[in-house]
């Protein structure tokens, strides 16, 4: 299926290079590139129920023969499946009923039950014409953009894309929570709080725009500014590291300095390339997690200066960890060609321009009108890459991130 691309592009989950990442990448690129274009954007953000164990198996193994597959192993790995239910009563007495026949589900933690379910749900954006689809896993996303002078035409096409998609649910047997889904309207804050209140028609449910929505752990905001993400980590990362450091005396330096990586900066690295293009003071407030970090690693008081802490660390600062996040996955995408959305955004000067240059070798940075529109992944990677060694440019994906680190460190510590 991968290596004949036949899986459809718009799926970023169970996939070899693909990630939450690099759906929420996508997603907000082509929402800066509406906002760019001076447009508003409309994101729907379906919730699907239990899509895993409500997938009939004779219309799986009917969509497995459409792609050319022996389906006769899959229907003797399907078959002849039961449950049953086992109850222990106070007096502990085990009833357990009888057992029926199971004849839906791909059974999740199974290794084959998620890319079953890719292969069920591939056609899915077929029948969302005019709309951008990304998915992860079972979590759906809708995107539609448009002129703000158009708005109510937005919304016909937005309702349109729906009654569409819901044709495809239900024919399929999978079930929508219409009372969970969520819209977001998106746009500059100039086009954003010009609009009054609307709401979009799916099934018998109207569903209001919402300020905020956590999409695959992250907050998106109307602008996409990340203050709500930011504030979100920030509260629970300075939480944790409170927890921390009154643990401190109680556990050896070095398991301390495991649980704030495992605790604390995992949170912050995670999509750090995608809420890491917000503002300096994003920034700013990013790096002091950081610093407090490594005051409870080391018991440094609140106001201690922490520059040779993270020097001893080998910790890069937080404009230095987005970069080096943005630039592993700039030379991952380069390299394997994965995912595809991504990939299909990169080029270089020679293959952009007719005559040749100094500069053939660098990636092309696309044009933008606005600084929301900069801030796209395929605008920022482009700039950042350009500035990087060529040798470090040559190296395999598993040498690359160690020697950039590497790199940044020892750009931080060369007198000026």
């Amino acid at each position: 299926m991968s290596s004949n691309h036949l899986l459809s592009p718009t799926q970023h989950g169970f996939r070899p290079r693909h990630s939450t990442e690099t759906a929420l990448i996508t997603v907000s690129d082509q929402i800066l590139a509406a906002n760019d274009r001076g447009e508003l954007s409309l994101l729907c953000l379906l919730d699907l129920s239990k899509c895993f164990d409500v997938i009939d198996h004779s219309k799986l193994l009917s969509k497995l023969r459409v792609y050319g597959i022996d389906i006769s192993w899959f229907s003797a790995y399907l078959k002849n499946h039961t449950q049953s239910v086992s109850i222990t009563d106070n007096a502990g007495r085990t009833k357990k009923s009888l057992s029926l026949p199971n004849n839906v589900g791909v059974f999740q933690g199974s290794s084959l039950g998620p890319l079953l379910y890719s292969i069920f749900s591939n056609d899915l954006n077929l029948f969302a014409e005019g709309a951008a689809v990304v998915q992860y896993a079972d979590d759906t996303q809708i995107l539609i953009s448009g002129k703000k002078s158009e708005f109510q035409n937005l919304i016909m096409r937005m309702e349109k894309t729906l009654s569409s998609l819901d044709v495809w649910f239900r024919g399929n047997g999978l079930k929508v929570n219409a009372g969970k889904t969520q819209m977001m309207l998106l746009g500059s804050p100039q086009n954003v709080r010009q609009i009054r209140s609307f709401s979009v028609k799916f099934r018998d449910n109207d569903l209001l725009p919402v300020a905020e929505a956590r999409n695959l752990g992250v907050m998106f905001d109307k602008t996409l500014s990340w203050d709500s993400h930011v504030s979100l980590i920030t509260r629970r990362c300075f939480g944790i590291l409170s927890g921390l450091s009154h643990l401190r005396g109680h556990l050896p330096s070095s398991v301390i300095h495991t649980l704030v990586d495992a605790l604390v900066l995992s949170q912050v690295r995670y999509c750090l390339t995608v809420y890491g293009n917000g503002t300096q003071k994003n920034i700013a407030r990013i790096q002091k997690i950081i610093n407090y970090g490594a005051r409870v690693i080391y018991g440094r008081q609140k106001f201690d200066h922490v520059s040779d802490l993270l020097n001893r660390l080998g910790w890069l600062n937080a404009e230095q960890l987005t970069n080096h996040q943005t630039l592993c996955l700039t030379h991952q995408v380069r390299c394997r060609g994965e995912p595809e959305s991504l990939a299909a955004g990169f080029a270089t000067v020679a293959e952009t321009h007719d005559r040749p240059t100094r500069r053939d070798h660098d990636l092309y940075v696309p044009r933008s009108r606005t600084e929301m529109g900069k801030r796209r992944f395929i605008c920022r990677a482009p700039v950042l890459h350009n500035t990087v060694p060529p040798e470090l440019v040559r190296l395999p994906t598993h040498l690359f991130g160690p020697h950039l680190r590497r790199h940044f460190l020892a750009a931080t510590s060369r007198p000026d």
